[in-house]
Formats: structure tokens, C-alpha cells, sequence
């Protein structure tokens, strides 16, 4: 599940998809839960949304500590890599 940050309230929002050519890797976000992994707009950008535990990513790049990856859905972002687990 994404979830879309707009203003201080949580809930779908439309942002930019990305056709960006996947590295045909896969990863799921573990070590989070309770809580969500922070969905960025760049490394250490800013809080675009958020990814639930277990939830599963494409990945596409590195930058440094920084995996930039796809949802299910088709949104691209930025996340911290080291929550990240290949599968």
C-alpha cells in the first residue's frame, strides 16, 4: 500500500510516474513496522509519501545509502536502502 502525503494529512494523491528502466531487481521494506518507510523525492529530499513493512519495490538505482525504486502502482521515489531486503 502508498500512501501520498499531501499538506499534513495522509491520503491518495496523484504524483508524478516515472518510466524509468527497472533493474528487473525486486525488494521488500523491512525493519520498520510499526511505522512507515519515508517515500522521498530525491536522496534525503523531501517526504513524498510512505511504504507499509513487507511492501515490495522494484529497484532501479543507487546513489550512496539511497535506492531510488518503483511501486507496484508505478510511483518512483527515493528511500533508505538499508530497510531494504532483496527477495
Amino acid at each position: 500500500v502508498f500512501h501520498a502525503l499531501n499538506g499534513n494529512f495522509e491520503e491518495e494523491v496523484e504524483i508524478e510516474r516515472d518510466d524509468i528502466e527497472s533493474t528487473g531487481e525486486d525488494y521488500q521494506v523491512v525493519g520498520v513496522a510499526p511505522s512507515k518507510l519515508n517515500f522521498r523525492n530525491a536522496p534525503n529530499g523531501d517526504k513524498i509519501g510512505s511504504l507499509a513493512e513487507n511492501q515490495t519495490v522494484e529497484k532501479l538505482t543507487v546513489s550512496g545509502k539511497w535506492m531510488q525504486v518503483r511501486t507496484p502502482a508505478g510511483y518512483v521515489g527515493w528511500v533508505a536502502a538499508s530497510y531494504l531486503k532483496k527477495v
